[in-house]
């Protein structure tokens, strides 16, 4: 792609996740950092977040997280008084805000995301995973349930599941689930990888 489309930011950024899979965290926030600059996208903003903190840097992490939560913000404001944008930012902030720490704040845009979509397995999975960051392990499980019911085999839905499990006391299932797939793919982040691996140790 990059050989045909040199500043193709989505491209820049495949990369930076295979140099994050090398744990090569500088040439990571590089790429990530070139990729922000060509293309204004959470997904790569998030991206970039987890490689400052992978990387040691909670500072700049938390500079960017606080920048994106007010940006989605803002574009959430924008979507609450134009119903012709047809898209909310509340799944987003979710995330962003469990970056930071307040689950709370992360909990009430999942549950106001949730409330419009209650059959979107992606919102459910977002709902789900508020809850197990909040210790709230029993409450994750019928959400997760309904994430995984088109038996999706996505690495990170089916790691957020096992824990999920686990932490619920259903150690069967949580076995079960995690064989399902394989914690070195690229896409599971490394605090995730880290604790789906802590949990595969207890099965």
């Amino acid at each position: 792609s990059l050989s045909m489309r040199p500043d193709y930011a989505y491209a820049i950024s495949g990369i930076a996740q295979i140099d994050m899979a090398s744990n090569d965290y500088a040439k990571a926030i590089s790429l990530y950092q070139k990729a922000d600059s060509l293309v204004d996208d959470y997904a790569i903003k998030e991206e970039l977040v987890d490689a400052y903190q992978q990387s040691g840097d909670k500072a700049k992490a938390d500079q960017l997280s606080k920048e994106v939560i007010e940006e989605l913000n803002a574009n959430s404001q924008v979507a609450a008084t134009n119903q012709n944008l047809g898209h909310y930012a509340d799944k987003e902030l979710a995330y962003a805000y469990l970056k930071t720490g307040d689950n709370d704040k992360a909990l009430e845009h999942a549950m106001m995301e949730y409330n419009r979509r209650p059959n979107n397995i992606d919102v459910n999975e977002t709902v789900a995973w508020v809850y197990y960051c909040k210790g709230d392990y029993a409450k994750a499980v019928p959400y997760i349930n309904v994430a995984l019911r088109t038996h999706s085999k996505n690495p990170v839905l089916l790691s957020r599941a096992a824990l999920i499990y686990y932490k619920s006391g259903n150690t069967p299932l949580a076995k079960t689930t995690i064989a399902e797939t394989s914690l070195q793919n690229p896409y599971i982040d490394l605090q995730l990888r880290i604790e789906a691996e802590k949990t595969i140790a207890n099965l």
